[in-house]
């Protein structure tokens, strides 16, 4: 998939349509701590869990306020990502506009889950 054209899709009565651009930034430091971190992941995991960390900040920059929370494989390359600090800050910054903040997954954010379908393509 070329990073830079991709978008996450939303299914409507219409069909697709965009929702966000992915981030197209250079996850190669990210991607190599996971592997370090977890050499038990096989390559096809650690390289779907990026596409999906993509696909979530897709989701949350379509929609800035609400409260999205990933889990497992995802919410790994997203605290990965966040020890770079100033990589971190500076992705978001070019992509976002803002620092995206990160929510931990409670009773008070389940938008993530409703909004599965836009991180999973069919």
């Amino acid at each position: 998939m070329d990073q830079a054209t991709a978008s996450v899709r939303q299914q409507g009565t219409e069909g697709t349509r965009p929702v966000a651009e992915l981030p197209a930034f250079d996850l190669s430091r990210i991607l190599a701590r996971i592997r370090k971190e977890h050499p038990d992941w096989p390559e096809e995991r650690i390289l779907r869990a990026e596409e999906d960390y993509r696909r979530f900040l897709a989701c949350a920059k379509a929609d800035r306020y609400a409260k999205l929370s990933p889990f497992g494989d995802v919410d790994t390359v997203w605290h990965t990502h966040i020890v770079y600090t100033r990589q971190y800050h500076a992705d978001c910054d070019a992509y976002f506009g803002y620092y995206l903040h990160h929510e931990p997954f409670d009773e008070t954010n389940r938008d993530f889950a409703r909004r599965s379908a836009l991180v999973r393509p069919e």
